[in-house]
């Protein structure tokens, strides 16, 4: 992780969520699977397949997850059995398609016209005791649990939100705890802005959060010597669909 004044490095990305998954960044990342293709890299048959379940697949998690979450970001769903077969295939095309292990994932970047693919990180969790199954689907670079939110720094004005997610699924003794916010705010907010920041957890399971949020007890937070994360409260929310932590920053 960059020191928290390091300059974040100067490279073009591929960033792909639903509502642009159709336009130019898929059209990229189709273009850079296509020259494999002409390489005789991936078979005609696979990256058609490839292409298909991608996006069926995320057609049905986006009329899943509803406009209310901007990126594909996390969700957590009750859904039936054939469905659930769906979203993991989805899940492991992802993984397989997009993750650094990729072999070609260098390739399809250089031929999508960027130095680095940000890829989309997902992975399903088996069904629970009531037949429901979790997932997190996130955007991913460097950081960790926390969702990358495109051009953050134009969604801190003043009474502006931005809203990140966290299932509760992976609030667990591996997973990065919220001791990373800092870090992940100074790589994505200007060095000259200023103002406060006002942190809100929502939650449903609250009893799971003791071993999650003391590492830095929420309390003032220094982020670019000019912002504090001066408050925090925790609050529970349910939602018929999705049950997580919801992040929201606001900039007042």
């Amino acid at each position: 992780m960059q020191d928290a004044h390091q300059a974040p490095p100067s490279y073009t990305r591929l960033s792909i969520d639903t509502r642009d998954f159709r336009s130019a960044s898929a059209a990229a990342l189709f273009q850079g699977l296509g020259v494999l293709h002409v390489q005789n890299a991936i078979p005609l048959e696979t990256l058609a397949a490839i292409k298909a379940e991608i996006l069926d697949g995320l057609a049905w998690l986006e009329n899943q997850v509803g406009e209310r979450v901007p990126y594909i970001t996390v969700m957590r769903s009750e859904f039936d059995p054939a469905m659930r077969t769906t979203y993991e295939r989805l899940v492991m095309l992802l993984n397989e398609v997009l993750s650094p292990q990729f072999p070609y994932r260098d390739s399809i970047a250089a031929a999508a016209g960027c130095s680095e693919i940000q890829y989309i990180m997902a992975y399903a969790r088996e069904a629970r005791n009531d037949g429901g199954a979790s997932a997190h689907v996130g955007f991913h670079q460097d950081y960790p649990t926390f969702n990358k939110v495109s051009n953050i720094q134009d969604h801190f004005k003043p009474k502006r939100t931005v809203t990140c997610w966290i299932p509760l699924d992976d609030i667990d003794d591996e997973t990065p705890s919220i001791e990373y916010l800092p870090a992940w705010l100074n790589q994505e907010l200007p060095s000259n802005a200023q103002g406060t920041l006002d942190l809100e957890v929502f939650g449903e399971t609250l009893d799971r959060l003791p071993h999650w949020v003391p590492p830095v007890q929420l309390g003032d937070f220094i982020i670019h010597d000019q912002f504090t994360l001066h408050r925090s409260h925790v609050t529970p929310k349910r939602t018929k669909q999705r049950r997580s932590f919801e992040l929201r920053f606001v900039m007042r």
